[in-house]
This record gives structure tokens, sequence and C-alpha cells, in this order.
């Protein structure tokens, strides 16, 4: 079967396997008809289109206009709210409890004091100021 759809090697091979495909699309009632007169991509006037002259329409651009939604049912709304509170939930980070996180937090929070303490020389009221802590 599968010798059919390998290339053909003669002409005689390829007009036998043209006929079939002609009768394999006839069985089928396969129609390809036209919707209307082609368009070439390099063209610059668009071709006619039949829906405007068809609706009478005088206006260049269609406006697609979206029908009337239906209200959620109470349903569907409860079913929104907890999908809304599961995603809200998850933008929450939970601190970190891991000795290498804090010992890092640590690290962070005494790198910011010894900026500050540089900036201001050994004044004491360094400790006023924000803290950037985690940034």
């Amino acid at each position: 079967m599968t010798d059919r759809f390998i290339r053909p090697s003669t002409a005689k091979e390829m007009e036998e396997l043209k006929l079939s495909l002609k009768k394999f699309i006839a069985k089928q009632k396969v129609k390809f008809g036209t919707t209307g007169p082609g368009q070439q991509l390099n063209s610059e006037t668009p071709a006619p289109s039949s829906s405007l002259s068809k609706s009478g329409n005088s206006s260049s651009k269609d406006v697609c206009v979206p029908s009337k939604r239906k209200e959620l049912s109470s349903e569907a709304k409860a079913a929104a709210n907890a999908a809304l509170a599961r995603i809200e939930g998850r933008d929450k980070k939970e601190l970190n409890t891991s000795l290498a996180a804090i010992q890092a937090l640590v690290r962070r929070e005494l790198e910011v004091e010894r900026k500050v303490k540089k900036e201001h020389g050994n004044s004491r009221d360094w400790g006023q100021h924000e803290r950037f802590v985690g940034k």
C-alpha cells in the first residue's frame, strides 16, 4: 500500500497516481467551491468585499458589536471569588525560616547599617533612618 504513495519513478505511474487521487476525491464528494474573487497579496487595492455590498452598509470599517452577556449566577460568582482568593493568597510570600535564609537576612541588615554609618559618620541618629530589608 505504501508503494502507491512513494514518488513514482515513471510517467505512467505518475498518471495512475493522479487518476487514483481524482477518483478518491470524487468518491468523497468534496466540493472545492469559490467564495468570490481572490486577492493578490502584492496588490495595493483590495478586492471588493461581497459582504459589504450585500448588507448595503456604506461604512468602510466593519464594527464588531459583542452580544450582551448574561449576568453570572450565584454559583459562578462564588467560584470566581474563590479563585481570586486563591490567586491573592499565592502572592504573599511566606517567611523563609531556614538557617541560611535567616543568616542572609541578617547579613543584608548589617550591610545596610554599615553603609548608613559610613555615610553619616559615627553620629547617633543613623538608627532612625529607613532600613531596606530584602532589597
